[in-house]
Protein backbone atom coordinates (compact mmCIF):
# COMPACT_ATOMS: atom_id res chain seq x y z
CA UNK A 1 0.00 0.00 0.00
CA UNK A 2 1.14 3.54 -0.79
CA UNK A 3 -0.21 6.68 0.80
CA UNK A 4 -0.72 9.81 -1.27
CA UNK A 5 -1.47 13.40 -0.35
CA UNK A 6 -2.34 16.44 -2.43
CA UNK A 7 -2.83 20.11 -1.74
CA UNK A 8 -5.06 22.02 -4.14
CA UNK A 9 -6.05 25.68 -4.01
CA UNK A 10 -9.72 26.60 -4.30
CA UNK A 11 -11.06 29.97 -5.40
CA UNK A 12 -12.93 31.21 -2.29
CA UNK A 13 -15.71 32.54 -4.54
CA UNK A 14 -16.22 29.03 -5.95
CA UNK A 15 -16.02 27.07 -2.71
CA UNK A 16 -19.78 26.85 -2.11
CA UNK A 17 -20.23 25.51 -5.64
CA UNK A 18 -17.45 22.98 -4.99
CA UNK A 19 -19.15 21.84 -1.76
CA UNK A 20 -22.52 21.44 -3.48
CA UNK A 21 -20.98 19.47 -6.35
CA UNK A 22 -19.20 17.11 -3.96
CA UNK A 23 -22.02 16.75 -1.41
CA UNK A 24 -23.40 13.69 -3.20
CA UNK A 25 -20.68 11.91 -5.16
CA UNK A 26 -22.01 9.97 -8.15
CA UNK A 27 -22.05 6.20 -7.60
CA UNK A 28 -20.05 5.79 -10.84
CA UNK A 29 -17.23 7.89 -9.43
CA UNK A 30 -17.17 5.90 -6.19
CA UNK A 31 -17.15 2.66 -8.18
CA UNK A 32 -14.22 3.84 -10.33
CA UNK A 33 -12.26 4.78 -7.22
CA UNK A 34 -12.89 1.32 -5.78
CA UNK A 35 -12.07 -0.49 -9.06
CA UNK A 36 -8.78 1.41 -9.23
CA UNK A 37 -7.74 0.13 -5.79
CA UNK A 38 -8.00 3.51 -4.07
CA UNK A 39 -9.06 3.31 -0.45
CA UNK A 40 -9.65 5.72 2.43
CA UNK A 41 -10.08 8.76 0.16
CA UNK A 42 -10.64 11.92 2.19
CA UNK A 43 -10.62 15.64 1.39
CA UNK A 44 -10.32 18.37 4.00
CA UNK A 45 -10.68 22.14 3.57
CA UNK A 46 -8.80 24.86 5.41
CA UNK A 47 -8.19 28.50 4.46
CA UNK A 48 -8.81 28.11 0.72
CA UNK A 49 -6.85 24.87 0.39
CA UNK A 50 -8.05 21.32 -0.14
CA UNK A 51 -5.99 18.57 1.45
CA UNK A 52 -6.64 15.19 -0.17
CA UNK A 53 -5.44 11.87 1.21
CA UNK A 54 -5.87 8.35 -0.14
CA UNK A 55 -4.29 4.93 0.02
CA UNK A 56 -3.49 2.98 -3.14
CA UNK A 57 -3.14 -0.79 -3.19
CA UNK A 58 -1.12 -2.07 -6.17
CA UNK A 59 1.31 -0.52 -8.63
CA UNK A 60 1.08 2.75 -10.51
CA UNK A 61 1.13 0.86 -13.80
CA UNK A 62 -1.87 -1.25 -12.83
CA UNK A 63 -3.77 1.79 -11.61
CA UNK A 64 -3.33 3.73 -14.85
CA UNK A 65 -4.11 0.69 -16.97
CA UNK A 66 -7.31 -0.03 -15.05
CA UNK A 67 -8.52 3.58 -15.23
CA UNK A 68 -7.84 3.69 -18.97
CA UNK A 69 -9.67 0.38 -19.53
CA UNK A 70 -12.68 1.55 -17.54
CA UNK A 71 -12.90 4.80 -19.48
CA UNK A 72 -12.42 3.07 -22.87
CA UNK A 73 -15.04 0.38 -22.26
CA UNK A 74 -17.59 2.73 -20.74
CA UNK A 75 -17.87 0.51 -17.67
CA UNK A 76 -18.07 3.69 -15.64
CA UNK A 77 -19.65 6.66 -17.39
CA UNK A 78 -17.34 9.48 -16.40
Amino acid sequence: MKRYGQIIGVDPQQFEKYKAYHAAVWPEVLKMIELCNIRNYSIFHKDGLLFAYFEYIGTILKRHGKMQHIQNTGLVGI
